[in-house]
C-alpha cells in the first residue's frame, strides 16, 4: 500500500470555516461525555504510550473491524454541515458516487486516537476532510511494505485521500493518533 495524497484546502475556501468551528465541536464532546448520550470509549494516551502499546501494532491486531479510542460523533445540528462537505468532494470526483465513511464525522480531543484498522469490510476509495486546531501534533499512521510510516499532520486544513482494496487484493492497515483537537468526516467514493 502507498502514502496517502494530502490535498490542502485554502483558508479562502467555504469548507475551511465549517471544518473550523472547533467550539461548536468541543461543546458535543463534553455533552456526550456528561449526558451519556453517545457512547464514547473515553481512552486518552500520549503519543508515546500509543507508540508503546502492542495493540497499536499492526501485526498484533487480530480483529480488524475493531474500534478503540476516543473520538466523538458529530451531528448536522453541530456547526459541521456535511452536505455542503459532500457536494465539495462530489465537485472534485464528478465520476464517483460520494457516501459519508463515519456516520457525520468525528472530533479527535487531545490525547485521541483509533487503534490499527483496515476498512475492508467497506472497501473503496476515501477522501478525508480534516482540520486542526494546532498543526504537528497529530498523525496518520499506515503500513506500507510491511513498515510502519508516520504522516505528521502539518497543514490547518486539508484533504486525505486514500484507496482501501477488496481483503482478497490486501490490507492498508492504517491508525490515527492526536495531540490536538483534529476534526476529521470521511466519505466513501466508488466509480458510478
Amino acid at each position: 500500500m502507498t502514502a496517502p495524497t494530502i490535498e490542502i484546502i485554502d483558508p479562502s475556501d467555504p469548507i475551511f470555516a465549517i471544518l473550523a468551528d472547533i467550539p461548536a465541536l468541543l461543546n458535543r464532546h463534553n455533552e456526550v461525555l456528561e449526558t451519556g448520550t453517545v457512547a464514547v470509549a473515553e481512552q486518552r494516551t500520549s503519543q508515546e504510550a500509543y507508540d508503546n502499546e502492542k495493540h497499536h501494532d499492526a501485526a498484533n491486531c487480530a480483529d480488524i473491524r475493531k474500534r478503540c479510542g476516543t473520538r466523538v460523533p458529530m451531528y448536522n445540528e453541530d456547526a459541521v454541515n456535511i452536505p455542503l462537505l459532500q457536494r465539495w468532494v462530489e465537485a472534485k470526483y464528478p465520476n464517483h458516487i460520494v457516501e459519508i465513511s463515519n456516520r457525520d464525522g468525528v472530533l479527535y480531543p487531545e490525547g485521541g486516537f483509533i487503534e490499527w484498522h483496515t476498512n475492508s469490510d467497506r472497501p473503496g476509495l476515501r477522501v478525508y476532510l480534516h482540520w486542526l486546531e494546532e498543526t504537528g501534533k497529530s498523525s496518520f499512521n499506515y503500513v506500507e511494505n510491511g513498515v510502519v510510516k508516520r504522516q505528521i499532520e502539518v497543514w490547518k486544513a486539508f484533504a486525505r485521500i486514500f484507496d482501501v482494496p477488496k481483503p482478497e487484493d490486501g490490507l492498508y492497515w492504517h491508525s490515527v493518533f492526536s495531540a490536538t483537537n483534529r476534526v476529521a468526516v470521511g466519505f466513501r467514493l466508488t466509480e458510478k
